[in-house]
């Protein structure tokens, strides 16, 4: 399980710009918050955001990151819903190391969600939108000349008041009743803060472009000052849809507490670099940079191509995050606090609504139907609208993102040569086209391509000659043709992908064992298990070839995570990854280091501005075949 990772802090001289021996931040072994099956969860440092210098003390603040399953609701004997699993994902955590030692002193560190959630539990605060966690800490500030430190939640548009005047004994919170800062709506997605007094500070809004001034003797927002013009037109609604992806409130989480967001797995639209253990099995967050190419081309999502639209995601609102969603067929969240329960949701996944719930006439989940033709203004056939278009927005945010640019100190050398063996060794064979990737939306969702007996479904198609049969197992068989999607209706549920897109590159065992272990090399524990950490997890047909776009900043690598560096990527352990369509590419030689380095150069130069590689045409089978198998259209 990828649990055991640390937070790394650097100390650089500013006068010799002298580097100091990386300072670790140890990982958590129990966050107070028990899985659905009463196990003990733990977490480790990860995606760390502020930083401050207090008393011979550097306190770093960051996410805690807790990715072994179990994951999701779970139904009790009583069929209540136990929340247990949305609370032991992602936590706030802050990290003290001592500046005279240079190491952490592990018992000055402070878990927040477990801190408030104790106070929350100790003033008998209603288990509703009135708790509310410091989802993402993105900053941290200290009243000067004390150790009252007020940390900024990125996730909750709230700041948070510490009180470490005694270090192993810290508190939360002011008094009895004020339990944190809210700056909503007039401030919202705070970056930043700067106590400038006992009395007084001041925090920048990413979301809202202002400045929200702090009375520290009121503990609240005493008002607003603008920064930056409001945004218009398609700006706005991307600024909307980032809000939305960031936010842990409201309809985003579970009770609207902040437990949880898009961003605490994707920052900046991006990968938090973890392996989670969902409904399908251990999957390294994609980054969303590659999510469409130049001119609107979209990837089909997710590592075994199980979801055709954004808005599909609401599935993870509800499952992963607890929220009430935002496909609704009534908006509840004028009112304060917010008043959203799971009784406003539209039920698309075929089950049954618990009236006032309405449900869609079919199945809208996933693969099923279109969960943007419940979209408001909708052109689509479904007869059932969602009252808001939230993930309008958030769609409009994902297209907005982009790779980082390429790292400044590569080998230009290195890079030329490693594009060369990038196209002599045919890698667009899987990473081609201006998306970098072969995976690519060639229908538009909705009941004729979607239903269950849709053209998706009904349609075949058939490897050509010199294809390599293993590199995608679903037309492994006597015909070499399978259908274009997963067509194993009683099964579909938990297997349902797009069969065509799927590419098998030796990075799942061909058999699994009881111990459901995964490839990888020495020194990297992988297990193929599904959200429930037993049932065998779907990848035995292949996987959802991802895009190159950003490599540098998506270590490790592959859907488990099985690599940790691009050199172990390219190593004898995933041979079959990269001699897919070149059998003698990085084989041992006297060569091979060499090669190894230039690849690896090009790869790591791949962003936004780099001339694309396009699927060419491969020889094979006594002539040419395109690698790209997929019908060009339905």
């Amino acid at each position: 399980f990828d649990v055991g990772r640390q937070g790394v802090l650097y100390r650089v001289s500013l006068a010799d710009n002298a580097v100091g021996a990386p300072i670790t931040l140890a990982p958590t072994a129990n966050t107070g918050f028990n899985d659905s099956s009463g196990g003990v969860t733990g977490c480790f440092p990860n995606q760390l955001g502020g930083i401050a210098i207090n008393n011979n003390r550097v306190y770093v603040t960051g996410i805690c990151a807790s990715p072994r399953g179990p994951t999701g609701p779970v139904t009790r004997m009583d069929n209540s819903v136990d929340p247990s699993n949305f609370k032991t994902q992602v936590h706030a955590g802050v990290w003290a190391v001592d500046t005279a030692m240079n190491r952490e002193v592990v018992g000055e560190g402070l878990l927040l969600t477990r801190a408030f959630q104790a106070r929350y539990d100790a003033n008998m605060v209603p288990d509703t939108a009135a708790r509310r966690m410091p989802l993402i800490p993105s900053d941290i500030s200290f009243v000067p000349g004390a150790r009252i430190a007020y940390v900024t939640a990125y996730g909750a548009d709230a700041v948070f008041r510490l009180d470490l005047t005694t270090p192993t004994s810290p508190a939360v919170g002011a008094g009895t009743s004020q339990h944190f800062i809210d700056l909503a709506p007039a401030g919202r997605l705070p970056v930043g803060i700067s106590v400038l007094s006992s009395q007084r500070a001041v925090v920048i809004n990413e979301n809202t472009r202002n400045l929200s001034l702090i009375d520290l003797s009121l503990q609240a927002a005493a008002g607003v000052q603008a920064s930056a013009p409001a945004p218009t037109g398609v700006e706005a609604e991307a600024n909307t849809g980032r809000r939305f992806f960031v936010t842990g409130l409201a309809r985003w989480s579970l009770r609207g507490q902040a437990w949880n967001s898009c961003e605490s797995c994707h920052p900046d639209g991006q990968t938090d670099n973890v392996t989670w253990f969902f409904a399908r099995g251990p999957r390294q967050t994609i980054s969303l940079d590659g999510t469409y190419g130049p001119g609107g081309v979209q990837r089909v999502l997710n590592w075994t191509a199980i979801f055709d639209e954004v808005h599909d995601f609401e599935l993870n609102t509800r499952g992963n995050s607890g929220g009430v969603g935002a496909i609704v067929h009534r908006a509840n969240d004028g009112a304060t606090p917010p008043s959203v329960t799971n009784a406003d949701r539209v039920v698309f996944d075929g089950t049954a609504a618990a009236a006032p719930q309405v449900a869609t006439a079919t199945n809208q989940a996933a693969l099923n139907g279109s969960t943007r033709s419940m979209m408001p203004g909708s052109l689509g056939s479904n007869a059932v609208r969602s009252a808001l278009r939230d993930w309008e927005d958030i769609d409009a945010y994902v297209r907005t993102i982009r790779a980082p640019n390429a790292p400044s100190n590569l080998n230009p050398t290195d890079i030329a040569a490693g594009r060369a063996l990038f196209i002599a060794n045919n890698c667009a064979g899987c990473h081609g086209s201006p998306a970098w990737t072969i995976s690519r939306r060639f229908w538009t969702p909705g009941e004729a391509t979607n239903a269950a007996m849709g053209s998706l479904r009904t349609t075949r198609y058939t490897l050509p000659a010199g294809f390599p049969a293993g590199l995608n197992p679903p037309a492994n068989n006597m015909t070499r043709s399978a259908a274009v999607r997963f067509d194993d209706l009683p099964n579909a549920g938990a297997n349902d992908q797009i069969n065509c897109l799927l590419r098998s590159v030796g990075t799942f065992p061909a058999t699994l064992g009881t111990n459901q272990p995964g490839v990888a090399p020495s020194g990297v524990l992988v297990r193929e298990v599904r959200a429930n950490m037993s049932t065998n997890a779907q990848g035995a047909t292949g996987f959802n070839p991802p895009s190159l776009v950003g490599m540098l900043a998506g270590a490790p690598y592959f859907h488990a995570g099985n690599a940790r560096t691009l050199e172990e990527a390219f190593s004898n352990t995933f041979a079959q990854h990269h001699q897919a369509f070149a059998a003698n590419f990085l084989v041992d030689g006297a060569g091979r280091a060499e090669q190894l380095r230039q690849i690896v150069a090009f790869v790591l130069s791949i962003d936004d501005s780099t001339t694309a590689i396009p699927v060419a045409q491969l020889p094979g089978g006594g002539g040419m075949f395109n690698p790209d198998v997929c019908p060009t259209s339905l």
